[in-house]
Order: C-alpha cells, then sequence, then structure tokens
C-alpha cells in the first residue's frame, strides 16, 4: 500500500471499537491506544474485559520500560486514560 496514501486515509479517524476482547481484540484496542486513538472495547461479560484490560495494563507497562521515566509515565497514563 502506498504509505502516503494510508497516512491521508488515517488522518480522519479518531475513534473506533473493537467487537471481541480476545488476544487479538485486545492487540488491536492497544495498538489503537497507543497511537491516540479513542478505542471502545465490547464483549459479552465483563470478566472478559477486566481480562483484557489487565493483560493491556501490562502490555503497556512493559513497552514503557524502554522510554526514559518521564516520557513512559506519560506514554502509560495517555494510553490507559
Amino acid at each position: 500500500m502506498n504509505t502516503n496514501l494510508s497516512r491521508n486515509i488515517n488522518r480522519g479517524i479518531k475513534n473506533f471499537s473493537v467487537i471481541g476482547s480476545g488476544l487479538m481484540g485486545a492487540g488491536i484496542a492497544q495498538v489503537g491506544a497507543q497511537t491516540g486513538h479513542n478505542v471502545v472495547l465490547y464483549d459479552i461479560s465483563d470478566a472478559a474485559l477486566d481480562k483484557a484490560r489487565a493483560s493491556i495494563e501490562t502490555s503497556v507497562k512493559r513497552v514503557a520500560k524502554k522510554m526514559e521515566q518521564d516520557k513512559a509515565e506519560a506514554f502509560i497514563a495517555e494510553t490507559l486514560r
């Protein structure tokens, strides 16, 4: 795909929803949140959503360990808001 075209298409997307909070859905939600999108994650049970949230938090903190301390804290807070 043409990189410039891809960037132009994505500029207008600020919000999106993910249906299903399993491994793939949680991963998609995490990447979206890390790139500044507002993400709503749906599943049939609160337990599944709680598990996905915990998994996403752990993964985001792992990514943040590779950053400088002040940037890491801001990254975590912004991603998990």
